[in-house]
């Protein structure tokens, strides 16, 4: 929400600036106006990142009047909704692709507000000064768009590949944290829920987790019922079996996707890393698309395959058995931690001379089950391992607090906290389209997803 404008400017020599602006940068920021009397400058970040709020206005009427811009041109629930309502449509005629990379090239959170008279200047440095004002007014970039939710530390298989529950694995673990069982408080994830509906953030539920031990337990599903936050969740299937479960996944309001975590195409591939029955699997989750399908056709419907040395020459086939059912197939690269450098690695990894600012500190961060915020994915990755850091705990305020803002200005300051300093994957590249057998496929380098359905 903005605060009054006379807290957030001052004005000097004709032109109204950022108050945490500091003076020595005044100069350079009003000379990118040159001579225009109405114009606005915009920090961005090396990494892509843009900001709403102006570093600096320069405006022949009030700067109130000049801020009406950050009240967004269309609603980007209403777009949503209308989105969701066509895509089956937009599908069927073959452009749901073309929208996707349009949304993606006009970065669309922030071209929904007008910008006519901005400019922007590039400056990771910047925002150690000014960063706590942008994200806690800016109308993209105060609230995460992606709220990544750990249930539980808990699953019902042990995968070979799985950093969490692998039996190889936990014997390398420095921590017995998944040894011991721990699940979210209810009023907790309530808390959780509600902030994101209103933030308009998107829950992503089955972490390090399977989210459906707590997500169809009793004291649980009527949060998620009840809820109309928008939510993803991934998980590997197995509980979803009768009827009743699909009923219930359908009665998800808001739930845009749903990924099933499968890795295999043959049965003996299947029991050998997932350690389950995989014709059984096969035989519900068909049945849980179809069902799908016809209940909820805006529900997108993925299948994943994480590959690795046991299912090596079987992604075609694995492609070629889900087309008919899904909207998408994943095919992932897998992850390795490497115990005496820590490092987890990748097969291709960028070789910069400098690192951008991540973009997953402006976009996402991961609650665990204890409220515990992680601010990406490798955190919560090498946690077994390097035992769990987390940045904080868990409350509304959080995303725009001093302490975060902390610690995303170590990153634009390339002084790295220990775990982001050996990281492999700060930065995978935009997603290029492409078409294979037909296909429409979008990749980087560690992951491609195509685009059947």
């Amino acid at each position: 929400m903005m605060r009054a404008t006379e807290a957030l400017y001052v004005r000097d020599d004709g032109t109204h600036f950022l108050r945490s602006l500091p003076e020595e940068d005044r100069g350079r920021i009003a000379e990118a106006m040159g001579g225009k009397d109405e114009a606005q400058v915009r920090l961005r970040l090396t990494s892509g990142q843009q900001f709403v709020l102006p570093l600096a206005i320069r405006t022949r009427g009030s700067v109130d009047s000049s801020l009406r811009f950050m009240r967004p041109v269309l609603s980007l629930s209403r777009l949503r909704r209308a989105y969701d309502v066509l895509k089956p449509i937009l599908g069927r005629i073959g452009i749901t692709h073309l929208l996707q990379q349009w949304a993606a090239r006009k970065k669309l959170a922030v071209s929904l507000y007008d910008d006519s008279r901005a400019l922007y200047i590039t400056d990771d440095h910047l925002f150690a000064s000014v960063g706590k004002d942008l994200l806690a007014t800016d109308p993209v970039a105060s609230a995460p768009k992606y709220i990544g939710v750990a249930l539980t530390n808990r699953c019902n298989l042990a995968c070979g590949m799985c950093p969490y529950h692998s039996p190889t694995e936990k014997t390398v673990h420095s921590t017995d944290y998944f040894h011991r069982g721990q699940l979210i408080d209810p009023a907790d994830l309530k808390r959780i829920l509600d902030y994101a509906e209103r933030a308009g953030s998107m829950v992503g539920l089955g972490q390090l987790d399977e989210p459906m031990i707590a997500m169809l337990a009793p004291r649980y599903w009527p949060l998620f019922r009840d809820s109309k936050a928008a939510m993803t969740i991934t998980t590997n299937g197995t509980l979803l079996k009768t009827k009743k479960d699909f009923d219930r996944i359908c009665a998800l309001k808001n739930l845009r996707s749903i990924s099933i975590s499968i890795d295999a195409a043959t049965p003996e591939t299947y029991l050998k890393i997932r350690g389950d029955d995989f014709q059984q699997l096969r035989t519900s989750i068909v049945a849980f698309f179809k069902h799908l399908k016809r209940k909820r056709p805006d529900i997108e419907r993925r299948v994943c395959f994480v590959a690795q040395p046991d299912n090596r020459g079987e992604e075609k086939a694995f492609i070629e058995q889900w087309k008919p059912y899904v909207n998408v197939v994943s095919i992932y690269q897998m992850t390795q931690y490497e115990t005496e450098s820590g490092v987890v690695n990748f097969e291709h990894n960028y070789n910069e001379g400098r690192r951008t600012p991540c973009g997953a500190i402006f976009e996402a961060m991961y609650v665990m089950p204890g409220m515990e915020i992680l601010p990406c994915c490798l955190f919560m990755y090498v946690s077994p391992y390097q035992g769990m850091r987390p940045i904080g705990k868990f409350d509304e305020q959080f995303w725009t607090s001093d302490g975060y803002h902390g610690f995303r200005t170590t990153v634009t300051e390339e002084v790295f906290h220990p775990i982001c300093e050996t990281c492999t994957v700060w930065k995978q590249g935009a997603a290029r389209w492409l078409e294979e057998d037909g296909m429409k496929v979008s990749e980087n380098p560690y992951e491609r997803h195509y685009h059947v359905g």
